[in-house]
């Protein structure tokens, strides 16, 4: 089929022949390619006239100044100002003297020799270095921090009696070497003995013993005594100093839990209660 146009006017004239041609569909069909060219220019000019408005904005606009940057420039002179209306002149201050410390004086002698008493000590096994001493040590010495010669040409310093009443004569002291008084752990002929030795009771106070949570580095120090039954047993437990954070009730609950029988004291060949001190020391790593 041949491309015919509707709009050529050899049609239009056909299709409107013998009907009014002056105005009308007929007038629209024949302007046609008229408006059709007129539109096409009209759109053509809009979207140029909207590309250009910001361009010719930009021509008719105010110039922005240049950036210039900045020279720094690092001086290496120092300016110092001084206002000389108001200066203040400070006066010298002496330096103090520095203060030399005396010399501490040296400790007397005690006047009776004291032997270094190690107690035990809440360590790992691999941490003990100090060496326990023997209860022998502490019949002709007291019990003390460090081992120091006594000074014999001292003098003992009792204090002043302040008793009022009569003197009874024909007392008795504490206890019997027969019957059931405590006798002190230095007066005994056999001294009482764990099984194994000192240092396996020791062992085992410091393994059941629990340190408290205390949550800081701390050295805390706990006394406690005991008696040394005739059958071997302890009895008559207490904490003589307490530091706190429980460090007593859990001593006596060591103590209590410890089954095994001393090798009791003897005196004059025959076994007796023995009263026995014990300090424990536990060191606290938070």
């Amino acid at each position: 089929m041949s491309k015919v146009s509707v709009f050529e006017k050899k049609w239009i004239d056909l299709v409107f022949e013998g009907r009014n041609q002056k105005y009308g569909a007929y007038q629209l069909r024949q302007q046609n390619p008229k408006h059709t060219v007129i539109a096409l220019f009209l759109g053509v000019a809009l979207v140029v006239g909207l590309i250009s408005i910001p361009v010719i904005a930009n021509r008719l606009g105010p110039k922005p100044e240049p950036v210039v940057a900045e020279n720094k420039t690092i001086l290496d002179e120092t300016i110092v100002i001084t206002d000389l209306t108001n200066e203040v002149t400070l006066p010298d201050v002496p330096e103090p003297e520095p203060v030399i410390p005396e010399p501490p004086a040296e400790a007397a002698a005690p006047v009776t020799a004291t032997t270094e008493f190690t107690t035990p000590v809440i360590v790992s096994a691999n941490e003990v270095t100090a060496t326990l001493p023997t209860m022998e040590d502490f019949e002709n010495s007291d019990p003390g921090q460090v081992t120091t010669p006594g000074n014999p040409n001292g003098e003992i310093n009792i204090g002043t009696p302040n008793g009022t009443g009569d003197r009874t004569d024909g007392g008795t002291t504490n206890g019997d070497e027969n019957g059931t008084g405590i006798i002190e752990y230095i007066k005994v002929d056999v001294k009482p003995d764990f099984p194994g030795g000192l240092s396996v009771f020791y062992e085992t106070v410091s393994r059941r013993f629990n340190a408290p949570d205390i949550g800081k580095d701390m050295t805390l120090r706990v006394f406690v005594s005991f008696i040394v039954e005739k059958d071997g047993t302890m009895s008559n437990i207490k904490v003589l100093r307490d530091p706190g954070y429980g460090m007593g009730d859990e001593a006596i609950r060591v103590l209590k839990s410890i089954k095994t029988k001393w090798n009791p004291g003897i005196k004059n060949g025959k076994p007796v209660r023995t009263a026995y001190n014990l300090p424990v020391t536990l060191n606290i790593r938070s």
